[in-house]
This record gives structure tokens, sequence and C-alpha cells, in this order.
């Protein structure tokens, strides 16, 4: 999967607005270098765990759209919020699929206050 797709791409911002029943909509932003930005949406329910979700799903639909050229589809596997060495981590597992071949991506970051 790594010829002919950049891996040059660069976040832009993330944004939850809560909806009117209890569930959320996530937007997230990337661009990649020299193509400008994309936009990726989810909804999710109210709670804590679910707005996560909802933002990794979103920035998959954004990397999809960023790469959709290469025919590079982004998914979400899961998303896992825990407590390490007195901080908060988000780890996400992704799966990124073009053509036949999947290659599973794992990121981690600390969880702002």
């Amino acid at each position: 999967m790594t010829d002919g797709a950049s891996r040059d791409i660069r976040f832009l911002r993330a944004q939850i607005d809560p909806l009117h029943d209890d569930r959320c909509q996530a937007l997230v932003q990337v661009e990649r270098v020299g193509l400008g930005p994309t936009t990726g949406t989810a909804q999710g329910g109210g709670g804590q765990a679910d707005a996560l979700r909802a933002v990794a799903r979103a920035a998959a639909d954004a990397l999809s759209e960023a790469y959709d050229a290469e025919g590079v589809k982004v998914r979400v596997r899961g998303v896992q919020q825990v407590e390490a060495f007195g901080q908060i981590v988000i780890i996400v597992s992704l799966a990124a699929t073009r053509g036949a071949e999947t290659r599973s991506l794992l990121g981690g970051s600390r969880r702002a206050r």
C-alpha cells in the first residue's frame, strides 16, 4: 500500500457538538499536503465513550476522503480509553484497505483535559 499514496497528512481540527436528542456530532478536518483539506463527520451517543468513537469515525472518514483517488478506505476497528502512568490515553485501532490489501494501524494520544 506504499506505492503512490503520499503519507503527508496534517490534522487541522476536531469538534464535537451536542445534538438535541442526547447524541453528538463529531467533525474532523485533515489536510493532505498539496491537496487541501477534507472533512469527515459522524454521529454518536451522548456518553464520553460514544463521543470518542464518533470522533474516530469522523477522522477515518476524513482520511478516506483524502486518499479516495488512490482507492484507500479507512475504518475504525476499536477505540479504548485507558489510564497509564497517571495519564489518560486514547488508543484507536484502524484498518486501511486498498483493493485486496488491508493493513492494521494503531495510534494513541493523551486526552486533553
